[in-house]
């Protein structure tokens, strides 16, 4: 794939996970770690674009479209994952995949549907605005 296209489509294999929220409690927000499947599957993510597309570090504003087959949990949390495998932010790596924050993503589609004969993944396509 050309890094100076402004258009890209990924899908990746594995079952899609929530990213775990702070919770509150008593008033206040306490930090869930991450569970080990959980940062697996935003590692598998990450490690997917890279392979497949490259690190593009865009600094523009970006577009997501994000179709999750199979998994389980609630789709804005499949989506936080997503987000998170693809920035800079919280990564010791340096690396960033497609954006350097998660706020550049200025638009947003997403949908969950059965895994199908596909199998279980995600298919990202990820566009730069500017």
């Amino acid at each position: 794939m050309d890094p100076a296209d402004r258009h890209f489509r990924l899908f990746v294999a594995g079952v899609p996970r929530p990213h775990q929220r702070p919770e509150l409690r008593a008033g206040r927000y306490r930090q869930r770690h991450d569970r080990p499947q959980d940062l697996a599957w935003r590692t598998t993510v990450r490690a997917a674009w890279l392979a497949g597309v490259g690190s593009l570090a865009w600094a523009g504003p970006v577009s997501l479209d994000l179709t999750f087959f199979g998994g389980r949990g609630d789709l804005t949390n499949k989506i936080k994952a997503v987000e998170d495998a693809l920035g800079a932010t919280g990564w010791r790596d340096g690396l960033a995949p497609l954006y350097r924050d998660d706020r550049q993503v200025v638009q947003l589609h997403a949908e969950q549907q059965p895994a199908g004969q596909r199998g279980p993944g995600v298919e990202i396509i990820a566009a730069l605005l500017c």
